[in-house]
């Protein structure tokens, strides 16, 4: 299985963050002796495992935006990392709902609906487990839809 890693841009920004934490901590004496990327190398290897950015997967990115924040002092960007990890998998299905929807021609009221009856809330009270089973339902029902319409008819020139 290939993994999905960091892009150029993420890769970037992360070790933008990771430099602004390696001056914070350096400025309260808490580091010495240790270059910025020896540093940066360690800290990514000791929360996950992979020997620096360009060999770590993407999934990574919110924990050390987080990690990295909090230790540049900024206490409020870390915070927001870490919710943005939580709910990352909602989100990519709230957007895979979104495209599959869009695709298939389907307001939201479509899903929605579905939603009330199969789970007895809302689209956005559903949990990722259940977005996933409204993904499902809406492709099957827009595939065996498209499998039930006539063919169009071929346009004959005079």
């Amino acid at each position: 299985m290939k993994l999905n890693l960091f892009s150029p841009k993420q890769r970037s920004s992360l070790a933008i963050i990771a430099g602004q934490a390696y001056d914070y901590q350096c400025a309260k004496g808490l580091l010495s002796g240790i270059s910025a990327d020896e540093w940066r190398r360690e800290e990514v290897e000791r929360l996950t495992g992979y020997a620096g950015l360009t060999q770590c997967p993407a999934q990574f990115y919110n924990k050390l935006a987080s990690h990295f924040s909090d230790l540049a002092g900024r206490a409020d960007a870390a915070l927001n990392h870490l919710l943005r990890e939580s709910t990352e998998p909602k989100r990519q299905a709230e957007a895979v709902l979104l495209r599959e929807l869009s695709k298939a021609g389907l307001p939201l009221n479509y899903a929605e609906s579905i939603s009330r009856d199969k789970f007895q809330c809302a689209v956005l009270d559903c949990d990722t487990r259940q977005l996933w089973q409204l993904i499902y339902t809406v492709r099957n029902r827009s595939k065996a839809k498209r499998r039930t319409l006539p063919p169009p008819c071929p346009v004959t020139s005079l």
